[in-house]
């Protein structure tokens, strides 16, 4: 016989079947704690994805970039307004005037090609114009980018730049093969220092004058392109022989001290007479930047062109400020 003593009514033995943990909380409290776990789970991992690791800030992102630590990277491809040049510009105005000619000067920092922080400034009646024996400055580039170099190609950059001789421009134009050849290799110069808006002709109207030296080139479009030549190994290049010229050629921007200038001029169809001037001067504390400049003399006489460029000159060194670049 069994000695267990009767339990009272309504209890269990522990001997009974247990009855689950989740049958006594039910479904429905079950489900409930299910839920706020997750959406507790949830919120630690978020706090855990937006709190720095170990409590130390996160770590910098280093960039690949060559651009020198004093540049804005936030810039991006934007570019700086210059600054207001209000000495120079009324200066410019005041030599039209005087001389009665139309004038354009456009002022461009020093950059990597294609990487300029600042827009060129501008001031004058003139924005474009005719590059004449200035577009030289792009062909040798291209020149020195050939995979084939001319046999003496110093002295063929001496003869076309230092020497300003025609024959020499036309044998920099030729070393770079047919017409259309030629002009696709300079204008592929000029792209690549952000320049795409410039076209080179290669058709004339006048077989007496080859048609590349006609080609019209913004003055903003030349003033960055040389200050991106500036920074190039194939620009130096060019610009060691743009400096010390021969006294025929030492007007204007070449009265500057150290200054590096090519010059052309020409006759226009209408009968002026035009000068272009591309350069690399030097600030008084040192600082390079490119300069740009265009008059077309409506009395058609070489000397009234050159009279105002001698006086623009020393205007320009004296009043010109905040052009910095760096390379």
């Amino acid at each position: 016989m069994s000695r267990h003593k009767p339990v009272p009514s309504g209890l269990s033995t522990v001997t009974d079947p247990p009855q689950g943990f989740f049958n006594r909380l039910g479904v429905v409290r079950f489900r409930i704690i299910v839920i706020v776990c997750v959406v507790a789970m949830l919120a630690l991992i978020v706090y855990a994805a937006s709190k720095p690791s170990n409590g130390r800030p996160n770590p910098p992102v280093v960039s690949t970039s060559s651009v020198p630590p004093t540049a804005n990277p936030s810039l991006g491809t934007g570019q700086l307004d210059p600054p207001d040049q209000p000495e120079l510009a009324q200066t410019i105005a005041y030599l039209e005037n005087k001389y009665q000619v139309s004038l354009g000067v456009a002022l461009a920092p020093i950059s990597v090609p294609g990487r300029s922080i600042m827009r060129p400034w501008q001031a004058g009646s003139l924005s474009t114009g005719l590059a004449w024996q200035t577009l030289d400055t792009a062909i040798a580039v291209a020149v020195l980018r050939e995979p084939k170099q001319p046999e003496d190609s110093e002295y063929l950059l001496r003869r076309a730049l230092h020497e300003s001789s025609p024959a020499g421009s036309t044998a920099l134009w030729q070393f770079l093969g047919v017409d259309t050849d030629a002009a696709a290799k300079t204008l592929a110069v000029l792209a690549a220092n952000g320049d795409s808006s410039t076209q080179i002709p290669i058709n004339t109207a006048d077989p007496g004058i080859p048609p590349y030296p006609q080609t019209r080139w913004g003055l903003a479009n030349q003033a960055a392109f040389v200050g991106a030549m500036y920074c190039t190994t194939e620009g130096q290049l060019v610009l060691k022989q743009l400096t010390s010229l021969q006294r025929d050629f030492t007007y204007g921007l070449a009265l500057l001290p150290g200054a590096a200038v090519r010059s052309g001029f020409g006759v226009e169809l209408g009968g002026a007479t035009s000068v272009r001037q591309a350069a690399i001067v030097s600030l008084p504390n040192g600082v390079p930047y490119a300069v740009s400049v265009q008059v077309v003399a409506v009395d058609a006489t070489l000397d009234t062109a050159k009279a105002t460029l001698n006086e623009l000159a020393p205007a320009i060194l004296a009043f010109s400020h905040g052009i910095t670049g760096y390379c």
